[in-house]
């Protein structure tokens, strides 16, 4: 039986959560990804092959080893499952010969994301849809075809990607409401693990999420947005000796993160005071972070997750790994898009 390595990559993943300046969209954009990339691509996959199994996902990205003979069915199953759930997200997938037990693993892994590079070169993704005069762009992101009603503003219409997103945040504030905000069992994923590295004594309410970026900032003060990225993680990954040091080294970057971002908020929890949260995690993935927060809680918040992931990533994997921050500071109602750009131009 010839196994493969299979490597997907949705292109550009801040331009599709960011594709708008709402906190909603951003959300409901930012969970659903996660959802793509942690549970519906693994399926899509095992489901065109039986035997493939998952080394990582996370960030957008993700690896599988399959039997070569699926790959085609595997790479297609990908494609429609983005399409299908995204609406507009561009994926790039590569496949490698793997031979399981042999000495040139890093060999096998560098062919790989070589054929993956080409695969983004050959197949680049569209700066938008044709323009016309006649033609309504959507009332949301600006971007696709005003095609549906927003589902909250009748006076408006929206692109397919962005209905997607507006329904995902619905349906999650739902669940969430439901369940009294501080059931986890109904949590998305990423919030759940974040909440398993809370402190004795500190409790996070999903309902207190915030609407928009006003709630984050009820008294009209400033807000920051915290980018924050892994240093040399490819090197990291690059230099792994087997598919099972990519899986640990990959997983325990990402958990270390995660349990960084516990560890992070738990004063902005402490001290939180209100019916709304004073933070928002719009991205996190992989070895990247983007959270708005109140101006006057950012540097504190940056500084102790900084110092955070390295001694998470130490207990998780044992090697002295580094983040890198930069944050942006302005009025509340600065556009999202542009504060997001600002801050990650500093990181």
């Amino acid at each position: 039986m010839e196994r493969a390595l299979l490597a997907y990559d949705i292109a550009s993943i801040q331009r599709y959560v960011f594709a708008t300046n709402h906190l909603r969209e951003i959300r409901g954009g930012s969970a659903l990804l996660d959802r793509v990339n942690r549970q519906l691509i693994p399926a899509a996959i095992i489901g065109a092959d039986p035997s493939a199994s998952e080394v990582f996902g996370g960030g957008g990205a993700g690896l599988f080893e399959i039997h070569d003979a699926h790959a085609i069915a595997a790479e297609a199953a990908i494609r429609d499952t983005v399409q299908k759930y995204t609406a507009s997200a561009v994926v790039h997938t590569a496949v490698a010969p793997y031979r399981p037990g042999t000495p040139n693993f890093p060999e096998q892994f560098q062919r790989l994301h070589a054929r993956l590079r080409l695969s983004k070169a050959a197949n680049p993704e569209l700066a938008g849809d044709v323009t016309h005069s006649l033609l309504q762009t959507c009332d949301t992101c600006g971007d696709g075809y005003a095609q549906h009603p927003h589902p909250d503003h009748s006076d408006e219409n929206v692109c397919g990607a962005c209905l997607l997103k507006l329904q995902h945040n619905r349906e999650m504030r739902r669940v969430i409401a439901q369940s009294g905000g501080k059931d986890q069992k109904h949590w998305p994923e990423l919030w759940r693990r974040i909440a398993s590295h809370l402190g004795a004594g500190v409790t996070l309410d999903l309902s207190s999420l915030p609407e928009d970026v006003d709630a984050i900032c009820p008294s009209g003060e400033d807000l920051a947005v915290v980018y924050a990225d892994g240093d040399g993680m490819g090197d990291l990954l690059d230099g792994c000796s087997s598919l099972a040091e990519v899986a640990q080294r990959s997983k325990g970057i990402e958990q270390a993160l995660i349990n960084a971002v516990g560890v992070a908020i738990q004063p902005m929890l402490a001290g939180s005071k209100g019916n709304q949260l004073p933070f928002q995690v719009m991205l996190l993935g992989g070895d990247d972070l983007i959270v708005a927060v109140r101006a006057a809680e950012a540097f504190p918040f940056t500084m102790m997750l900084v110092q955070a992931f390295a001694e998470q990533v130490r207990a998780l994997i044992g090697l002295p790994l580094s983040l890198s921050a930069g944050l942006a500071i302005a009025h509340p109602h600065y556009p999202m898009r542009q504060l997001t750009d600002l801050a990650r131009s500093e990181e």
